[in-house]
């Protein structure tokens, strides 16, 4: 009966991402909104709660430690694509504790693309076009019960660009679970159900779990997780991994990896990176290794965070 039930669940989640996927728009759905998460493989669903948790799991907030967090993060936009123009992927998020059970959060993305010129009847020149991606996302985390809490985000995106304007709107449902009642051992999951809507953004659904052992000086934590989702090259499923040692709270490396498609031009990366906190900010950075022929090659991301 529990086989049968499961079995269930799956073809429901398949079906759904099948019939909602009415629309060619994904331009931020494989990026990365850290240094942190992509230096662990891509899937933040269940990491404890940061700034960029807006656009990975709302439901960290409502069991974060944390009162207050702010990031700001850089990087190239699809280097190997672009070869006149250097295009930059600009993202800030963070969030706030209301109390003890609620949280807000927030955060923007923004990419400049490339120029369309614009031409008249008889193809002369009669100016630019600035097209731009931007995505707009808000957030709000409850905690449930002593380790389990939820979340929901909205999001508003627009696309600008050849005189066509996209405009659309989505939701985020997200539960996040976490023990720690051992003072060594602690582990965490989260799950993230995105871009729900009637037309919206292609459908993705992440799960992932964390866990590790931490002593007064040292902390190692292992990640890993999956990503189904539906984009305008098919329906994807990604697996990821990721290991992370922080050593006093003060320096940190990590090491992840993701699992890819050729066959659809998404391909499989490593990624390296560490972070370095100095009172209450912290500075991130992560590189991809991936395949020539991605988007992504010779990608990098700083982030700089302020957490009180």
């Amino acid at each position: 009966m529990k086989r049968i039930l499961v079995l269930s669940i799956i073809c429901c989640i398949h079906t759904i991402l099948k019939g909602q996927s009415d629309t060619n728009v994904d331009l931020f759905i494989h990026a990365e909104s850290d240094a942190q998460t992509m230096s662990l493989g891509g899937n933040g669903t269940a990491l404890t709660g940061t700034a960029s948790s807006v656009f990975y799991n709302s439901a960290q907030i409502g069991l974060s430690e944390k009162k207050l967090s702010m990031q700001y993060s850089y990087s190239p936009w699809q280097r190997s694509n672009y070869t006149k123009k250097k295009l930059w992927l600009h993202q800030v998020s963070g969030f706030s504790r209301l109390n003890k059970r609620q949280g807000i959060l927030a955060g923007i993305r923004y990419v400049q693309l490339n120029d369309i010129l614009l031409t008249d009847e008889n193809g002369d020149s009669i100016g630019k076009l600035h097209s731009y991606g931007m995505e707009i996302n808000i957030g709000y985390a409850i905690m449930l019960f002593k380790k389990i809490s939820a979340g929901i985000t909205t999001r508003y995106y627009r696309l600008c660009q050849n005189v066509y304007n996209k405009n659309l709107f989505a939701a985020d449902l997200s539960l996040f679970y976490s023990h720690k009642e051992n003072s060594f051992y602690f582990w965490q999951a989260g799950c993230q159900l995105s871009n729900i809507g009637k037309k919206s953004l292609p459908l993705k659904i992440q799960y992932g779990l964390s866990g590790g052992c931490h002593s007064d000086h040292h902390l190692l934590m292992l990640t890993a997780g999956m990503t189904h989702m539906e984009a305008f090259l098919g329906y994807n499923h990604f697996a990821n991994v990721g290991i992370k040692y922080t050593y006093n709270n003060y320096l940190t490396l990590r090491c992840g990896y993701r699992s890819g498609n050729k066959s659809k031009e998404l391909y499989s990366y490593v990624a390296l990176g560490g972070g370095v906190t100095f009172f209450n900010l912290c500075f991130d950075t992560s590189y991809k290794f991936t395949s020539s022929k991605s988007l992504n090659y010779k990608e990098w991301l700083l982030s700089l965070s302020y957490n009180l």
